[in-house]
């Protein structure tokens, strides 16, 4: 079972990086250097609905999980990285150009660009649910490293996880209906989860809530982050996961994780993205 960060384990994180490292610096220049890896296998399935972008230059990465079909869940999965990458592009070079900004207020800023390029791709995404489009839609994962923190965002089931001194912290929540369960203290045979944790409760295009849930992370030297689809973390363990991460360099490590989750039986597709803190 993975383990969540807690909101004290959160704020006890902040508290350490603030006592170890001092204030948040607002040179651009001092930002912590970052590496990535990313892949992707169609696994079992007739196609790809998965998609993933890195825009080292944002320092943005995502991956998202289209649904609603044959092409439909491919074209809501682009139609979510496009609409989120170009909206933050905009709004990065919007903070540039204001040399006022400082850390703090860049943090600010970066939830902020990554809730409304969100809601935006959820309208992008309704607007062409048109004939054989009207029922796609996908989930939204991202990591968003503007300065001495990561902003961490997400819709639906795709996960992002951090991998800090060998133990692995799940930073985001299933938006499922199994999750929800959970966090009402029902308890279920787990032989019904595959029922409902299949049923998601927000997702880019779906009817109800697309609101995405944020997370803000003090970074260290060598955290790794993994964003990844649920056709990933479905089929590998704990153990697995961690051992993957630690292969060197990034693009090797995602490589190996798709290909034992596929290699295990993997039917869905499957997405691997790591973004690793080479040093501050």
């Amino acid at each position: 079972m993975f383990a969540l960060f807690t909101r004290p384990e959160r704020d006890d994180l902040l508290s350490e990086y603030t006592r170890d490292r001092g204030a948040p610096r607002s040179s651009r220049s001092s930002l912590a250097q970052l590496e990535h890896g990313a892949a992707t296998h169609i696994g079992r399935r007739p196609n790809n609905e998965d998609a993933y972008c890195a825009w080292p230059e944002l320092r943005l990465y995502a991956v998202a999980d289209g649904i609603g079909g044959y092409e439909g869940g491919e074209i809501a999965s682009k139609i979510a990285l496009d609409t989120l990458a170009e909206f933050i592009g905009h709004g990065c070079h919007d903070m540039d150009s204001r040399r006022s900004v400082d850390a703090t207020g860049r943090l600010a800023r970066s939830e902020e660009l990554l809730v409304k390029g969100t809601r935006l791709a959820h309208e992008h995404i309704v607007a062409r649910q048109v004939g054989e489009l009207e029922m796609m839609g996908s989930t939204l994962a991202a990591v968003l490293v503007p300065d001495a923190a990561a902003i961490v965002c997400n819709v639906g089931d795709s996960r992002v996880y951090l991998l800090r001194d060998g133990q692995l912290k799940q930073l985001t929540r299933d938006h499922t209906l199994w999750t929800e369960i959970l966090t009402r203290g029902v308890e279920l045979p787990k032989e019904q989860r595959a029922i409902y944790a299949n049923e998601l409760t927000r997702a880019l295009g779906i009817d109800g809530s697309a609101e995405p849930e944020i997370t803000r992370v003090p970074i260290r030297s060598g955290d790794q982050f993994l964003l990844c689809t649920d056709g990933l973390y479905e089929s590998l363990s704990e153990e697995q996961i961690i051992n993957g991460l630690q292969t060197r360099p990034a693009q090797e490590a995602c490589d190996q994780l798709v290909h034992q989750a596929y290699e295990q039986g993997a039917v869905d597709n499957m997405t691997a993205l790591i973004v690793r803190v080479v040093y501050e």
